[in-house]
């Protein structure tokens, strides 16, 4: 169903870069700064990546171009490809199936009702990332049907949609912390959380950072980009009790080693994880 906050795309911008995979962080600040909307990240050989973004406008796209070229990162023969799908708007609107993943069911406002005995979660198609259909989601939903304490605490850090921290107290949570540090995407969060009608869904403008160190969740959500999860995990790992999860997803099954090396030095053990050919989940529990 169209919203009010449905962004209606004609035709995207997209350049794509190869790079050494230790400046990846470099590259993906140079397209945030010129206005990036989406980046994406996939090997390319031994310590190479090809690194992806997406602009609405050619303006933008350009000025990235500039700043790669200055920082030694040209694009690649390509150059700024314009991409359009024609039959994206009228596919966009047209109601979608219900999305079942464990006992939550998603669906758009226009799916009707879901099953007896399920967890219904409504996303409307809109502007912010997680609406169940992407991999990621899918696979954060399957551990966070299988983790989720009863009565916790739960952060769900770089929350988009809004569709796992939603997912979370409607599934049984006492009390849900939403952070996404994506202004664009807050209106949209916070208008899903009052849609499904849960409370005890706080919506934060922020990272990891401007939340209490002793902050003590029972369970993490982090469906964001490696570098994140991996720079991050002491300073995420302190905001987890001592026996408490983190679902962590985002990122290609040959990163899961070097995630979960990461996790191990902030003192968390591996429980499970769930992979598809192109992405990867895991889950850990915090040992200290």
């Amino acid at each position: 169903m169209a919203t009010p906050e449905t962004r209606w795309p004609g035709t995207w911008y997209r350049m794509r870069v190869r790079l050494p995979r230790d400046r990846e962080d470099e590259a993906a600040g140079i397209a945030a700064e010129s206005g990036a909307i989406g980046m994406e990240t996939r090997p390319a050989g031994a310590g190479a990546i090809d690194f992806v973004c997406w602009f609405e406008s050619t303006a933008s796209a350009r000025r990235a171009a500039g700043r790669f070229r200055e920082a030694g990162f040209p694009a690649g023969p390509e150059g700024i490809v314009p991409v359009r799908d024609e039959g994206w708007l009228e596919a966009a609107a047209a109601p979608r199936p219900p999305i079942r993943v464990g006992r939550f069911e998603i669906l758009t406002e226009d799916a009707g009702e879901a099953a007896a005995g399920s967890v219904r979660v409504v996303i409307p198609l809109g502007r912010a990332f997680g609406t169940g259909e992407h991999d990621t989601t899918r696979l954060c939903l399957e551990l966070l049907d299988l983790l989720l304490p009863p009565g916790g605490r739960v952060l769900d850090l770089g929350a988009g949609s809004g569709i796992l921290a939603i997912a979370a107290a409607l599934g049984g949570a006492a009390e849900v912390v939403a952070v996404d540090n994506d202004p664009r995407v807050l209106d949209v969060l916070a208008r899903n959380v009052a849609r499904n009608g849960v409370r005890g869904v706080a919506v934060v403008r922020g990272t990891w950072s401007c939340l209490a160190q002793e902050a003590a969740f029972d369970l993490v959500l982090a469906n964001i980009h490696r570098t994140a999860l991996v720079r991050g995990a002491r300073a995420i790992g302190r905001r987890i009790r001592r026996g408490g999860r983190a679902v962590l997803s985002g990122f290609p099954p040959g990163d899961v080693g070097e995630v979960r090396a990461a996790w191990a030095a902030a003192g968390a053990r591996p429980l499970t994880e769930r992979r598809t050919a192109e992405w990867a989940a895991i889950a850990l529990e915090m040992e200290r």
